[in-house]
């Protein structure tokens, strides 16, 4: 079984029981290099099946599949879907959370939803707690609430900065344990949230994506906007609460089992 995707996919499924990852990145500007020869090393595997698990959503998805050189080339009918020999139809699902798992049973492989699970190792979530820890050490021992205060500022999903540390504050009043997490698009704001926030409540920027999810799955309850943090966390089955400024919740809202969507 080999997956083909972005550079940040072969850190998400470490411990998954793939065989090879082909990385594709079409920001790089090399990409127009590096498709060619992608599509040359899986024509050369020879694959009995090539799924397109975007579900005919990429055009690059079914374009790899199709010319994978597979004997089987599965997805799902669109506009995308001249390249294959199984086609899908239609579910009739928006919510990308329904979409995948519906496209699966629908090859024979039951699967509910959410599909995307993240294998974390025991060590992997013992040094996420370790380091917890020593962030909110000489609090008492009560539940952990993350917050991650960003969200894709360019499509308008943040929240504000104002917003969020009156909610933090309010957390920690309550005499929860809090901790703050920014991303990388938020790491400007850092001196912001140190000076508006009690300097007890740990306020952490972490670059490892496996640590970051360890110690999202830490947490006992996770608050976030739309973002991906917000879809790691629903691979973990941390509980959540999902901030939308706008109404497409019902296309990228987690699942209601383990999350609360507010908006408005």
């Amino acid at each position: 079984i080999d997956f083909v995707g972005g550079p940040i996919s072969k850190d998400l499924m470490k411990n998954m029981p793939r065989d090879y990852h082909f990385s594709i990145n079409r920001r790089n500007r090399g990409s127009a290099v590096d498709y060619p020869m992608v599509q040359r090393r899986l024509r050369g595997v020879h694959y009995d099946l090539a799924v397109d698990v975007s579900c005919s959503q990429s055009a690059m998805g079914a374009f790899l599949v199709g010319l994978s050189g597979a004997r089987l080339r599965a997805g799902m009918r669109g506009k995308w879907d001249r390249w294959l020999n199984i086609k899908v139809s239609k579910s009739g699902e928006i919510n990308k959370y329904k979409t995948l798992p519906k496209f699966l049973t629908n090859l024979g492989i039951h699967c509910e939803s959410p599909a995307s699970k993240i294998a974390l190792s025991d060590l992997e979530r013992e040094a996420a707690r370790n380091k917890i820890a020593a962030l909110t050490q000489g609090r008492p021992h009560t539940r952990t609430i993350g917050v991650f205060v960003g969200g894709r500022k360019s499509w308008g999903k943040r929240w504000t900065t104002a917003n969020f540390c009156e909610l933090i504050t309010a957390l920690h009043d309550h005499g929860l344990t809090v901790v703050t997490f920014v991303g990388p698009e938020e790491k400007e704001t850092l001196g912001f949230f140190r000076a508006a926030l009690d300097k007890n409540i740990p306020i952490i920027f972490e670059s490892s994506l496996r640590m970051f999810a360890a110690m999202i799955a830490n947490c006992d309850l996770f608050v976030t906007c739309d973002s991906g943090p917000m879809h790691l966390a629903s691979s973990l089955g941390v509980r959540t609460v999902a901030i939308f400024r706008y109404r497409n919740f019902d296309r990228w809202g987690a699942p209601a089992s383990s999350s609360r969507i507010v908006h408005d």
